[in-house]
């Protein structure tokens, strides 16, 4: 192999190719970014799929319990902001809750300050697993990434940042979109 040549076709490259002969006008760049973008996240989503296995978790419980074992000290959260925060809707969050109630992981109790909302909260065994989960991401990110040296991944991060910014945005799923056209 000759270096800088990549062992499998790069996906981006064949998309672009591709579509660009029936599309003349597709940014074959913008289409290249997203092929990669979905490719790596079909990679690293497999990959936590697999490493998540031994611990009986799916990746929706994985999220949920990271992201209260991230939450501050008292690793507990809303579950309408857990909801919110994982892009979930409250009746998925509600079944994930319920299961993981079920097997102890996390504790659901009134708010102490609104009668009427519920806490979400880890156990002590759920955020033992949560720093497994922890772990667990850390090792396949650190798999992921190591061939790319660390100023390249931080302008790619700053990069997708900026991009990701300028996407949250755009207005709301169901809103006009017709100044998608014009930008």
């Amino acid at each position: 192999m000759v270096a800088g040549e990549l062992e499998t076709p790069d996906i981006g490259e064949v998309t672009a190719d591709n579509w660009s002969r029936v599309i003349t006008t597709i940014d074959r760049t913008d289409l290249a970014l997203v092929m990669r973008t979905l490719r790596l996240s079909t990679l690293l989503e497999n990959a936590l799929t697999e490493r998540l296995r031994p611990l009986k978790l799916t990746q929706a419980e994985f999220y949920v319990l990271t992201t209260l074992r991230t939450a501050g000290p008292a690793h507990e959260s809303r579950p309408s902001d857990l909801a919110d925060r994982l892009l979930l809707t409250t009746g998925g969050l509600s079944n994930l809750l319920r299961r993981l109630t079920a097997r102890g992981l996390v504790e659901r109790e009134q708010s102490l300050d609104d009668r009427r909302s519920t806490r979400v909260r880890l156990s002590a065994e759920g955020a033992t697993i949560a720093d497994q989960c922890l772990e667990v991401w850390s090792d396949a990110q650190q798999r992921f990434f190591r061939g790319v040296p660390s100023p390249h991944r931080a302008e790619t991060s700053a990069a997708l940042a900026r991009l990701l910014s300028d996407v949250d945005s755009w207005p709301a799923p169901g809103a006009d979109q017709s100044s998608w056209a014009s930008d």
